[in-house]
């Protein structure tokens, strides 16, 4: 393979569109951040890197900035990155671009594709219907920016010097808050432990206790939501705030192919 795309995804939508990039462009291999995080991942020479991601407050998921520390590559002609996210990306490029710089990665162009919000602890995530238009329009932006990858084209997002302020003082928060989403996390008596969630986690720190629930332990949620938004049951909430909300997945992309865990009960 001479083209690879590595990706995180949650809800589906960077798979949807890593898979659709994937599909247009020739020699190309998808690779799962979530399955290389522990071994890393070395790359001889390459036409093309892409990192297909969604926006995490304004920057890449923490999973996604820990990895590429253990990326190696030795020679590459292009690079992009490519956000996914629901309508406020600020300066999330600029941000990840700086922390692939400082692994050593020229980045050559940065896009972004507006995709249904899973950000269900903030925002009810969109109806069916309300997805199936974002997810039409997100596919005429895609064939722009294909055709951009192909030609090689040096582009990156305009974006106004509040915003990427804004997005740029912000960012440093997002671990401390990461750190505390888990403890937020409870099942409802719909919970018939299936154990989804815990195969989903890209972390793995879900796991059913011996009252037969789920329960969350530790400090590197990547607040990616696929738990909650993908409980056969819906049968987690975040406290009070997410009862009545929609759930999310991209139509697109089955469970199966978001599982990290498979072997897990």
């Amino acid at each position: 393979m001479n083209n690879y795309i590595f990706y995180f995804s949650g809800t589906g939508n960077s798979l949807s569109i890593a898979k659709q990039i994937c599909a247009r462009t020739q020699n190309t291999e998808l690779i799962s951040i979530t399955n290389q995080i522990e071994s890393g991942y070395e790359i001889e020479d390459a036409d093309t890197i892409g990192f297909v991601l969604p926006v995490y407050l304004f920057g890449a998921p923490l999973i996604a900035e820990e990895f590429i520390k253990k990326l190696k590559i030795k020679r590459h002609k292009y690079l992009y990155v490519l956000f996914v996210h629901g309508g406020a990306p600020y300066s999330a490029v600029n941000n990840f671009k700086s922390k692939l710089n400082d692994a050593g990665l020229k980045v050559d162009a940065g896009f972004e594709i507006v995709s249904p919000d899973n950000y269900i602890a903030g925002n009810n995530p969109p109806n069916i219907e309300e997805a199936r238009d974002i997810l039409s329009k997100s596919k005429e932006e895609l064939n722009k920016v294909i055709e951009e990858m192909k030609n090689r084209e040096n582009s990156f997002p305009k974006i106004s010097l509040r915003k990427n302020l804004f997005g740029t003082l912000m960012r440093p928060s997002f671990k401390g808050i990461a750190s505390k989403a888990a403890q937020k996390f409870i099942t409802t008596n719909d919970c018939n432990a299936c154990g989804t969630c815990v195969k989903l986690c890209p972390r793995g720190i879900i796991s059913i206790n011996e009252n037969n629930r789920p329960e969350w332990i530790g400090s590197n949620c990547e607040m990616c939501f696929s738990c909650i938004n993908l409980c056969p049951k819906k049968a987690i909430e975040i406290g009070k705030k997410t009862e009545g909300r929609n759930r999310y997945k991209n139509p697109e992309v089955t469970i199966t192919e978001l599982t990290v865990r498979k072997n897990e009960p």
